[in-house]
C-alpha cells in the first residue's frame, strides 16, 4: 500500500513537471517567433533607410530577401508556440515582399521623375 502512494505521488510529479517543461517549451517558441518577427521588421527598415543595401539580385542577396528566409520559420516556431501574434505576424511579414517592392519601385520612379535621382 505504501508502495502504491509513493508510486503515484512520483507519477504525479512527472507530470506536473512535464506541463511545467512543456509552458517553458511554449514560451520559447513563442519569444523565438516574435524575435524573427521583429528581424523582419528590421529588415525592411534598413530596406528603405539605408540605400546602400537596395542593390539588384546579381550584386549579392538583398536584405529584404531575408524576410523570405526567415519568417516562415519564425511562422512555424509561433504554431509550435500556440502564438496567433507570431503565426500570423510571421506570415504577413513573408508575404509582404510584394507590397513593399511596388511601394520601393514607386518611390524610385517618383525621385527619377520629379527630382532627377535614384535609377531611372
Amino acid at each position: 500500500m505504501k508502495e502504491q502512494f509513493y508510486f503515484q505521488n512520483s507519477l504525479k510529479g512527472m507530470l506536473y513537471l512535464t506541463k511545467i517543461n512543456q509552458t517553458i517549451l511554449y514560451r520559447i517558441w513563442r519569444i523565438a517567433s516574435l524575435v524573427i518577427f521583429l528581424f523582419g521588421i528590421v529588415f525592411w527598415s534598413i530596406f528603405f533607410f539605408v540605400p546602400g543595401q537596395n542593390k539588384p539580385l546579381n550584386e549579392g542577396m538583398p536584405i529584404w530577401l531575408w524576410t523570405l528566409v526567415a519568417n516562415p520559420i519564425g511562422a512555424v516556431f509561433g504554431y509550435f508556440g500556440k502564438s496567433r501574434l507570431g503565426l500570423i505576424g510571421n506570415i504577413v511579414m513573408a508575404f509582404s515582399i510584394f507590397p513593399m517592392i511596388f511601394i520601393a519601385s514607386v518611390h524610385e520612379y517618383i525621385l527619377h521623375v520629379f527630382f532627377g535621382k535614384g535609377k531611372p
